[in-house]
């Protein structure tokens, strides 16, 4: 028989698909802008690995360390008709 764990659930890394992600650029210069957006399409075999879309490139990529904001959805282009 199974023993029931007394642990509350944590919701804290669901994230909303198609959330806008933040990445550090470890390869930018000193003047350079240090972060690198994209946008959130799924996690990995773990929750450690997220996979984007990078919507300059049109490639997707994976990332293990990134901020999602949840409550940007599709980018800062959110006007209808655009690519991206």
């Amino acid at each position: 028989m199974q023993k029931r764990i007394k642990t509350k659930v944590s919701y804290n890394k669901l994230h909303i698909f198609g959330s806008t992600m933040y990445m550090h650029d470890w390869k930018a210069k000193k003047l350079d802008p240090k972060a690198v957006t994209g946008i959130f399409l799924c996690y990995g075999t773990s929750m450690a690995v997220l996979y984007y879309l990078d919507p300059h490139k049109e490639t997707i990529k994976r990332a293990h360390r990134a901020k999602i904001d949840s409550l940007e959805i599709g980018g800062s282009n959110d006007t209808p008709g655009s690519n991206w």
